[in-house]
């Protein structure tokens, strides 16, 4: 407990915090090496994706990239029946046909 004037608050964090956190990390330590090391880069370390890409020789966008991935792999182990974002679908192609001009 930490005094506040006359107020007593308890900062011990709630048993199911603790234990959500505890399988968060259980969940990143089987990520692969590289997405461990950005994730602790990010959120331990709580660096920005330029720092991040200074720390590993990495470009940000490849940092950006591991993050998602690992925070998706992350995502479908702890929440396994939750409808999982599906990546957007490709664009149609368009074909361009050759414009023929007429002359006059």
């Amino acid at each position: 407990m930490t005094p506040l004037g006359d107020t007593e608050i308890a900062v011990t964090p709630d048993l199911d915090e603790r234990r959500t956190v505890s399988q968060i990390l259980q969940v990143v330590e089987t990520l692969p090496k590289n997405q461990r090391e950005v994730i602790y880069l990010k959120f331990q370390c709580d660096l920005s994706y330029k720092e991040i890409s200074e720390v590993t020789k990495l470009s940000v966008s490849n940092v950006g990239f591991l993050i998602h991935s690992a925070v998706r792999a992350i995502r479908k182990q702890m929440l396994p029946d939750a409808p999982q974002p599906t990546q957007a679908s490709q664009p149609t192609p368009v074909i361009a046909t050759p414009v023929t001009r007429r002359s006059q």
